[in-house]
């Protein structure tokens, strides 16, 4: 759960790539589950579909990383009722109904923010969710901010370098260049994270630079 390595594919290629430093003699890790999601349900996930209980420094507790994904200031009663309203936004997602997702993200993370961390999960999952409704419906600038919104809560939670950012950044730098807007940062920030996480040559690297 706290990975150096990530597998990337290219058609049929699969390649192992270095994420972080790596001594002498450490052992490659890489991540067998979604890091994003309930820190409870990851550790369970492993343990009933990989059959091992992971004893890496996160799920010790040696890093920060789910303090930040778990940290709340409300009650075990309150985080089930956010939930409950995750779980809606989920199945309207299910059902492709974007304008409610939209709908119901405009009004749960207010009541979200007060109750647990910036990082939180909860609070992740429901930006993802809007975001992705936002591009659904093709509603650029919508998820363009939306996108801004996750890119440092990603940063935490994943580190300086993951896949998942690599690609978040991807996804900002196309929207960018919908908007209209300046995408020469974005972009240098998508090619640098994706040359270390897919490698200079993947076709997604070049993607990024046609952007810029």
């Amino acid at each position: 759960c706290v990975p150096n390595c990530a597998i990337v594919f290219e058609g049929k290629t699969l390649s192992v790539r270095v994420i972080s430093p790596i001594p002498s003699g450490q052992q490659l890790y890489i991540s067998y589950v979604d890091l994003l999601g309930d820190p409870a349900k990851r550790k369970e996930t492993l343990l009933e579909n990989y059959f091992f209980k992971c004893t890496c420094a996160r799920c010790r507790r040696e890093v920060k990383t789910d303090d930040l994904l778990d940290q709340v200031k409300c009650t075990s009663k309150e985080v089930e009722r956010l939930k409950r309203d995750l779980s809606e936004v989920e199945s309207l997602v299910a059902q492709s109904d974007y304008e409610s997702v939209l709908s119901k993200c405009c009004t749960v993370p207010s009541k979200v923010a007060p109750l647990v961390g910036e990082c939180h999960w909860i609070q992740i999952r429901l930006i993802e969710c809007a975001m992705d409704a936002a591009i659904e419906l093709q509603r650029w600038r919508t998820a363009f901010e939306y996108g801004q919104q996750l890119t440092d809560k990603y940063r935490s939670v994943m580190g300086p370098h993951s896949p998942i950012l690599s690609l978040h950044f991807l996804k900002l730098l196309k929207l960018a260049h919908l908007i209209g807007q300046d995408s020469s940062t974005i972009g240098k920030e998508a090619i640098r994270h994706l040359t270390i996480t897919h490698g200079p040559s993947h076709k997604l690297t070049k993607e990024a630079g046609t952007y810029i």
